[in-house]
């Protein structure tokens, strides 16, 4: 057959080529690629792509020994993801197994353009285009998505290597730049106000958010400080609780002394005496596990303090924000939260900072002194 017709002899057999929900497939036909079996494949595949336009292409029904037709009956997407969760418990960190069975939840229940839930669908009966609609309706961060997208992809990798699917169709999943900056920009940082923060320091935990908002701890490292990393006006901060296990701050530059200005010293005064962890869960008695137990916690201090709810991180962009609008050194700031240079601090943050500073020039003046 001329080039150009999906239709080619390879060896002793008949490759057909198209594409189908988005992948390209090869298979060959076992038989002698003469002319008269040539013209019979070709025919062949002509039915094909007049069924895939039509919606009523089988693959298996066409090629029943190709292994990617050998899916076990009602092998569906979360059957897949559920044993890759069993096979990886061992080999993952108990918070990370922990992180991938509630990303599982979301991916299996997620609701594609016919209504059904992506983990109901037969594994083989999948598509890029299916996972591709589901995920341009997300109104979550590039880096996110991914994190969700990974039970998706491990189970199906774990489909393919069993020959039950002819692809992975979520290794390659398109998360545009556009939808993540488009995500970002409807999740803006709010930091509170001044007067909000001392509306919230007055309720009944007080404390804790005026404390929150002048150090600029992520949630994690909050949660996890201890009485003895306190020590007159500095605090080491050298771990962070996530998903109820304690594991070392974020980035390298998370481990760090921070320096507690007078307000936060002032808000440690009035925190109910006793050792141990810095704050516990009013709730339980117990240590905070996630940043779901504080949000609720928040929420009811937004509420009595009459300030309109925000997540409670914004307490540490209200820190940020604070400190460069005053004209602190952004890389005080920088080492203050612990990110890893002042670039992050620059481009997170950079619209707190002063355009114009009246003391511009003037502190060098008077620290070295005029001309000679």
């Amino acid at each position: 057959m001329g080039r150009g017709t999906g239709v080619r002899a390879v060896g002793d057999t008949i490759q057909i080529d198209f594409k189908y929900r988005g992948e390209r497939f090869r298979p060959r036909l076992r038989m002698e690629p003469n002319a008269r079996n040539l013209k019979f494949a070709a025919g062949l595949k002509q039915r094909i792509e007049h069924e895939i336009a039509t919606g009523t292409f089988d693959y298996a029904r066409h090629f029943p020994n190709d292994r990617r037709a050998q899916a076990p009956s009602g092998a569906t997407v979360a059957s897949f993801i559920d044993e890759w969760l069993r096979r990886s418990e061992r080999s993952l960190e108990p918070e990370t197994h922990r992180k991938y069975r509630l990303d599982a939840e979301i991916v299996k229940r997620a609701k594609l353009a016919d209504g059904s839930e992506l983990g109901s669908r037969e594994a083989r009966r999948l598509s890029r285009d299916d996972i591709n609609g589901w995920v341009a309706g997300l109104d979550l961060s590039a880096k996110r998505i991914r994190n969700i997208l990974t039970p998706l992809r491990s189970g199906l990798q774990l489909a393919l290597d069993q020959g039950a699917v002819p692809t992975n169709v979520a290794a390659n999943v398109e998360i545009t730049r556009a939808a993540s900056a488009e995500a970002k920009r409807r999740r803006p940082k709010e930091p509170f106000t001044p007067a909000e923060v001392r509306a919230l320091a007055a309720t009944k935990h007080g404390w804790l958010w005026a404390f929150w908002a002048w150090t600029g701890l992520r949630t994690g490292e909050l949660i996890a400080l201890r009485t003895t990393d306190i020590e007159g006006d500095r605090m080491r901060v050298e771990r962070a609780v996530r998903l109820g296990r304690e594991k070392t701050p974020k980035t390298d530059a998370g481990s760090r002394v921070v320096r507690l200005l007078e307000p936060a010293q002032a808000a440690l005064a009035r925190r109910p005496e006793g050792e141990g962890l810095l704050i516990e869960n009013p709730a339980t008695g117990r240590p905070f596990e996630s940043d779901k137990q504080i949000r609720v916690l928040f929420a009811e201090a937004c509420v009595a303090a009459g300030v309109r709810y925000r997540n409670p991180y914004q307490l540490r962009h209200t820190f940020a924000s604070w400190t460069l609008s005053a004209g602190e050194n952004p890389l005080w700031v920088a080492k203050q939260m612990g990110h890893r240079d002042v670039l992050m601090v620059l481009r997170v943050y950079g619209r707190w900072i002063p355009e114009q500073d009246p003391q511009a020039g003037a502190r060098v003046v008077a620290a070295i002194g005029g001309a000679p």
